[in-house]
């Protein structure tokens, strides 16, 4: 973070423009986090097409996902022996 703030201090010296974003508790998966996509995706509504973005929210609805579970001991066994044979 130092290294961060010296270059926006340079930045001010040299009297250059600069958006920064930080992210309290977001690890280096920024990528994943919901407010930087809709931030990353108004800058580039604002600097590419020249446009203000429309005011949108993401909604997401988290829902947990069962594992698949393995077939029958019979199926497994199956497999298996199908394979075993195969490789014969």
């Amino acid at each position: 973070m130092s290294q961060t703030l010296r270059l926006c201090d340079r930045l001010i010296r040299c009297n250059k423009d600069y958006e920064l974003l930080i992210l309290p508790r977001v690890n280096h998966n920024v990528p994943a986090d919901l407010y930087f996509i809709r931030r990353k995706l108004d800058f580039f509504v604002r600097h590419l097409l020249g446009q203000e973005p429309p005011e949108y929210e993401f909604k997401t609805e988290i829902k947990a996902v069962e594992p698949e579970k393995p077939g029958s001991e019979a199926e497994i066994n199956a497999f298996t022996e199908e394979e075993h044979e195969r490789t014969i």
